[in-house]
């Protein structure tokens, strides 16, 4: 089964605001063709992942949830697409 590259929480109905959080450097999911076309051995791109990683924004932001926003999650890692990176920009490991 294929991953989707974001996923959307919604609050319960009754408890919805007009509130959306982006949550666009939280994903790991590195697609398998998309891996098999790196050069870098796989720790290594594991080691870069770790560090372009944002590792408090999923447990500081998760509680918008429960307040009634809507989290929209990226579960596509940011070496593979960067939403708030340059177009223009090209990483390659």
């Amino acid at each position: 089964m294929e991953r989707q590259p974001f996923t959307i929480y919604r609050p319960r109905p009754e408890r919805t605001i007009p509130l959306i959080v982006h949550l666009p450097h939280v994903g790991r999911h590195i697609p398998q063709d998309v891996l098999d076309d790196f050069r870098a051995p796989r720790g290594d791109i594991d080691d870069l992942m770790d560090a372009m990683y944002d590792h408090d924004a999923d447990r500081v932001f998760w509680s918008a949830l429960h307040y009634g926003g809507t989290l929209f999650v990226n579960n596509t890692a940011r070496i593979v697409y960067d939403p708030s990176g340059s177009r223009t920009t090209r990483r390659s490991p």
